[in-house]
């Protein structure tokens, strides 16, 4: 997480954050336990929303919560990058991006494979090699499939990242 912190992609909730009567706002999320998120964006690369993750799950309360829609990074860095690499979920998006910097490199999360269809409008660049490091399930094969389907279309090479026995 300091990482990520140092290059300023998290959000984070704290317990000086205003309280919004009849909103849930930032306070809500921190007095709720949610301590840090990332920003999703829309197709244009607008703020569209974020998630947020707990630190520590107390009983059945859900790990993290989703405020609007959209993906973790620009889409639209995906049209002319040389690298395209795609993650599942927020906590592989971050290890991503991480990890694949560097010029023409474009990283996206999706939100889960019902997501995919978000990627569907991506004009892949000749030429170029998609990586798609979405989880090892069933949904996530049948999502890297589609992705792979319209990244050879476009000319693209595409290359399924799969980790055996990991979700």
């Amino acid at each position: 997480l300091t990482a990520a912190m140092d290059r300023g992609l998290l959000l984070f909730t704290t317990p000086d954050a205003p309280k919004i009567p009849g909103r849930h706002g930032l306070w809500a999320l921190h007095s709720a336990g949610y301590l840090w998120g990332a920003e999703l964006r829309d197709e244009l690369g607008r703020p569209s929303g974020a998630q947020f993750r707990l630190i520590a799950v107390r009983g059945d309360q859900p790990r993290f919560t989703t405020v609007g829609t959209g993906t973790f990074g620009d889409r639209r860095a995906l049209t002319g990058a040389a690298h395209c690499y795609l993650a599942e979920g927020l906590a592989d998006y971050l290890h991503l991006v991480l990890a694949a910097e560097g010029p023409g490199c474009a990283v996206i999360g999706i939100l889960g494979t019902d997501a995919v269809r978000k990627l569907e409008a991506i004009r892949w660049r000749p030429g170029a090699v998609v990586h798609v490091a979405f989880d090892s399930d069933e949904a996530g094969d049948r999502a890297a499939a589609m992705i792979q389907h319209a990244a050879v279309r476009a000319g693209a090479f595409a290359i399924r990242a799969r980790a055996e026995g990991l979700e």
